[in-house]
């Protein structure tokens, strides 16, 4: 038994070094979601092989991952009201019990909506906040998959861009252009996460707005490189903590994200489920 426990903590090991290659195969992308579970594996299998002063440096290892990871995204507190707010949320396509959702959307004083798997079964919900969000740019809504933004303040352009996935507007609030992007990426590789990254990329290329905001279900975790090349195509930097937005077979994932303009200082908040198999997130921004 302390050989196959040495077995395993040996492909432990190249499995969490796997998850951080990201760059080079899409499968560390996949394999990063999952790379605290990888790490309480490599642990409890060293701690199974060696005593606890020789299994001292695989608890630190953990530590300092968990540690860097987290510390990374910490919040930066705002010590003035938010400028902007925005409200993310993937509905499900299916159809499900959607009571409280828009009164949930009101509360949160949101200035936009960055909305996912606006499908027929779900598609009333935009109806619903019409009135508090009379700009609304929906995309492929005739599909289970398609994506939404709505606002309160006056559309200046909007753009489904070229591929599912995506929509966009660039919006007036007070005199600043903001530019709204709602986003879907597929699930991690084996499916097509990497390539749909790597072909969305240039859609990015021509935006322009005084400022950028992005909301959307990245199917990725922060640690995933395609969370860092999208935020760098665009201009922008992770919102807030890491939080629980769903949850695969009750483990805890944060693949849900919004991301602001570089420079600026911005928390989130977690919402219920609300009919949907994803949690919403509020994101309060402060303008740089």
């Amino acid at each position: 038994m302390r050989t196959v426990a040495r077995i395993l903590v040996v492909i432990g090991l190249g499995v969490l070094t796997a998850s951080f290659g990201g760059d080079l195969h899409p499968l560390g992308d996949s394999l990063a979601v999952f790379r605290v579970a990888i790490l309480g594996w490599v642990l409890l299998m060293a701690l199974a092989v060696w005593r606890w002063r020789v299994a001292q440096g695989a608890v630190l290892l953990c530590a300092a991952l968990i540690g860097s990871t987290v510390a990374q995204s910490m919040p930066e507190a705002l010590d003035q009201p938010a400028d902007l707010v925005l409200y993310q949320k993937n509905l499900l396509y299916l159809t499900r019990d959607r009571a409280g959702f828009a009164d949930d959307v009101l509360a949160s004083g949101a200035d936009f909506v960055t909305l996912q798997e606006v499908s027929p079964a779900n598609r009333f919900l935009l109806d619903e906040l019409r009135a508090a969000y009379p700009y609304q740019l929906p995309c492929d809504v005739r599909t289970r998959g398609g994506v939404a933004v709505l606002s309160r303040w006056p559309v200046v352009g909007d753009a489904c861009f070229r591929r599912e996935g995506l929509a966009g507007g660039l919006f007036d609030r007070n005199g600043v252009h903001v530019r709204v992007i709602g986003v879907h990426l597929p699930s991690p590789w084996p499916w097509r996460h990497g390539t749909y990254v790597d072909a969305l990329l240039a859609d990015f290329g021509p935006l322009s707005g005084d400022m950028t905001l992005v909301g959307g279900d990245f199917n990725m975790v922060p640690a995933g490189r395609s969370v860092a090349r999208i935020a760098r195509a665009t201009g922008t930097a992770r919102v807030g903590h890491i939080e629980r937005t769903f949850e695969v077979m009750g483990f805890p994932i944060a693949i849900v994200h919004v991301l602001a303009s570089v420079g600026t200082v911005g928390t989130i908040e977690v919402r219920p489920r609300l009919g949907s198999d994803h949690f919403g997130v509020v994101a309060r921004v402060a303008l740089p």
